[in-house]
Formats: C-alpha cells, structure tokens, sequence
C-alpha cells in the first residue's frame, strides 16, 4: 500500500542485506512495476537453478533497460549463461541485445563449448592487431566517406544508449563506470578508433579491469572504486556493488581495460556512420 519508490527501497535494503528466504519475493517482484530491475539483481544473488529459468521466462516482456539488467545478471554465472545462450540460439535474445561487456564476461568464464557456440551468435571476441588495424582502416574510410548519406546522429544517440551509455556519459546522460566523453578528444577520429577498437592499447590505472568471484559462484566485474579494508565498492556497467571481503572468493585485476572489445560488432555500415556522427558532434542532436 506504500509507494512504489519506498516498496523498491526496502526491496533493495533486503537484497543487500542477503536476508534469507527472499527468493520467492523477489519471483513476484517480477511482475510488479517498478520492482523489476531490483528483483533481477536480487534473484541473480541467489544463484538458483529456478532463478536463472524465471528471468530467461520473463524476458520477452522486460522493458528495454530491464532487459540490459536480465542481460548482466545471466551473464555473471556459468550456469545462467548457458540458459542465456540457448535463449539466443532459440532467438528469444538477439545477439544484438547482449552487450560487448557481458559476451566478454561469458567467454571469460572458461567454458570452451560455451565460448564457441557464444562466438557462433554473437560474433569474433579476440582479434589479433592485424586484424584491428584493418577494422580501424574499415571504420575510417566509412565516416570519412563522401558521397553517401549524411550521418544521422539522432539515429547514432540511440545507439550509443543501447552500447556505450551503461559506461560513459556525453551531453549529461550515461553511466560512470568509464570516462565522461562530453569533454574528451571526441572530434580526433584516430583518437575515437583507437579507443573503441583497440581499447587495451593504453589503460589507465584506474580502469583496470578487477574480476571478483563470490564465495556462492556469481562473478562480477568493474573497477574499484573504493577499498574500505572490510568492504571493497566494485563500479560496473550494471552499476555499484558493496561486497564485504567475506563474501569475496578470489579477485583478480587484470592489465585489459574495463571496456571489452567488439563495441562496433553487428552494426550495418550506415549505423556505424551515425555513431560516429553523434559521438563527434559539437552539441546534441537537438541543438545542432
């Protein structure tokens, strides 16, 4: 009978709190606006069999952001993921719907049949820097293209929404797991094809990517934001997760970039154009 913001508060207090018994809440919570991305992240917590076949279930009818929630919490457990790459070799989820960010996370897991049918959906996740230097040249020539239609950059903010924006923020909208891009080098066309193609070249500190397993399995990736000694704030681009060190099994910062590669996979030629469109214009697509 409370509002909906305070119903999603104290969801979100119990998940944090790991309180027992909540799987069943949390199923019911699926069905209840507002509750939804909460109940996502509680039932992934929970590690359950059930859980992992509840949310593929309830995926069909998720909001687009809701979905990205699904999205990450099937891919941070083995098990979870190879529901979810059924669920793509039935096309209930388009390859198209999973991000760079998760594909990486599931190739990472170390299942090698896993990692073959991922690949077969989704597209290549290695690639040698022969191999990147010709997509750079590839991408180069298409925005720099005359003669065809002009770059549409309303067409590449949606785009950026549904692959950057969980990370980085332009014109005051995104994400804070990576860096704020309205400020950056964005007009510098080898600066933009280095970092989305090549983003391992060069990697700051502090966007290094830390993997941390749980005790109960769930794996989760970020950057640390804070170590408080008892309590480590891991920042993802499914958000900021307080993990107590007790609950930590192992965690691992390695010396690739928070960013996966593969951003650009799957775009047609003139989608690639409007991104770059909007990712290098001087105001938002309204004001120019």
């Amino acid at each position: 009978s409370v509002s909906p913001a305070r119903r999603r508060r104290a969801l979100e207090v119990l998940v944090k709190a790991g309180a027992g018994d909540l799987e069943t809440l949390l199923l019911q919570s699926l069905q209840v606006e507002g509750l939804v991305g909460v109940a996502l992240r509680g039932l992934g917590a929970t590690g359950t069999p059930e859980a992992g076949q509840q949310i593929l279930s309830s995926y069909p009818k998720l909001r687009k952001a809701e979905r990205r929630v699904a999205l990450s919490v099937l891919s941070s457990r083995q098990e979870y993921a190879l529901g979810l790459v059924d669920a793509m070799e039935q096309g209930v989820v388009t390859p198209g719907e999973l991000s760079a960010f998760d594909a990486r996370r599931i190739y990472g897991a170390g299942d090698r049949a896993l990692r073959v049918r991922l690949e077969k959906q989704w597209g290549p996740l290695r690639s040698s820097d022969a191999e990147k230097e010709e997509e750079m040249g590839r991408v180069r020539a298409l925005v720099s293209a005359g003669g065809v239609a002009a770059p549409d950059p309303g067409r590449g903010k949606v785009l950026f929404q549904q692959r950057c924006a969980a990370c980085h923020v332009l014109w005051g909208e995104g994400g804070h797991a990576g860096p704020h891009l309205t400020g950056s080098d964005r007009r510098n066309l080898d600066y933009l094809l280095t970092n989305i193609i090549d983003p391992n070249a060069s990697v700051a500190p502090n966007y290094r990517l830390t993997t941390v397993t749980l005790q109960d399995g769930q794996e989760l990736s970020g950057f640390v934001e804070e170590d408080l000694g008892s309590v480590i704030r891991l920042r993802g681009q499914d958000g900021v997760h307080h993990l107590s060190k007790d609950r930590i099994a192992r965690r691992k910062m390695s010396n690739t970039s928070l960013m996966p590669e593969g951003i650009l996979t799957g775009l047609a030629d003139a989608e690639v154009r409007d991104l770059f469109g909007y990712l290098r214009g001087e105001k938002p697509p309204g004001e120019q």
